[in-house]
């Protein structure tokens, strides 16, 4: 549900849903990463960081997709978002095979 309202350019309700999704599964790296997207969308600047960094400590693969996901243009030169994306969990990932994900990535 969330990805539609997200098609839809319905992102305060996007991240309801994202930000429901991960109070269900905190373990949900993926639902993690969607809240970012969004919040950095809505220009929530540290609260889309921290989302980030929680969905990168599920899962360090979502570093790549991160790094060239248009919904984070508003972080892009920010030095959190690039420390973030340059941690050592993330460069021992960078070589992993990307699985199938349901990400924002755009």
């Amino acid at each position: 549900m969330g990805l539609a309202f997200y098609r839809m350019k319905r992102r305060e309700e996007a991240l309801k849903v994202f930000s429901q999704a991960t109070k269900i599964d905190p373990t949900d790296a993926t639902a993690r990463y969607n809240e970012a997207c969004m919040l950095a969308m809505l220009g929530k600047v540290e609260q889309a960081l921290g989302s980030l960094e929680e969905a990168l400590n599920l899962d360090p693969k979502l570093g790549e997709n991160a790094k060239t996901d248009a919904d984070f243009a508003l972080l892009r030169n920010n030095p959190q978002f690039i420390q973030l994306l340059t941690t050592p969990a993330m460069q021992e990932n960078e070589e992993l095979e990307e699985g199938p994900l349901d990400i924002l990535s755009h």
